[in-house]
């Protein structure tokens, strides 16, 4: 079994909170460029184990998100109350911070196993939080890191590339006043009527070209 055929099983969603929308939800390949650009993540649901959504700024809604590039910092943290893994993982326009925490014991292992630089995969939880500034930060709290090789990561930077593509192409050509595509909704509902996907496309081109460079 492949990494990514590997990484696909491991990220279905199994959430019996009775949200079917998301029930065994393959996880997202998003560029780090929007996983950075988020600003919402919410409950989907009122039940207790209701998963936990990122609103992804392309025009459509993640439980989980795969990211695959180049761990390039990884270091031990420590804070009064709990200590924690840090890494710092190009994926592969923009830097991605995901930390691993006490409960994420098998991811804060993996990273520890790994030294920088090297290809990772990770698979995880995006989390927001606001800054002291009033802006919005952004990392992954990872279910499971994996190190890969080389032409893994480039099948993630194609794979990821046509699905930022297809989502914000899809967003941008739906009809404003459509109320049948939830994602659409609840991503202008989260970013505003007037949100445009654009960016993303470009950021998308811009990504192949690289890889092709």
């Amino acid at each position: 079994m492949s990494v990514a055929t590997a990484a696909d099983a491991e990220a279905q969603t199994n959430d019996n909170s009775g949200d079917n929308d998301f029930t065994r939800q393959v996880a997202a390949r998003v560029l780090g460029s929007e996983i950075n650009a988020i600003e919402r993540t919410f409950k989907s649901g009122d039940a207790d184990r209701a998963p936990r959504l990122a609103a992804l700024p392309s025009g459509a809604l993640a439980g989980r998100v795969l990211i695959v590039g180049t761990l390039i910092a990884n270091e031990l943290r420590e804070t009064k109350n709990s200590t924690y893994r840090s890494a710092k993982i190009v994926a592969p326009d923009e830097a991605v911070y995901v930390n691993a925490g006490e409960y994420q014991k098998e991811a804060q292992q993996a990273l520890a196993d790994i030294d920088a630089p090297a290809y990772v995969a990770v698979i995880g939880k995006v989390e927001t939080y606001d800054r002291d500034d009033g802006s919005v930060g952004v990392n992954i709290r990872p279910e499971s890191i994996t190190e890969v090789d080389g032409d893994t990561r480039d099948r993630w930077v194609v794979d990821a590339i046509d699905k930022t593509l297809d989502r914000a192409e899809h967003f941008q050509a739906a009809d404003s006043s459509a109320s049948d595509d939830r994602d659409v909704v609840l991503t202008r509902q989260f970013y505003g009527q007037n949100h445009d996907a654009t960016p993303f496309i470009q950021n998308a081109l811009d990504a192949a070209e690289e890889l092709q460079a």
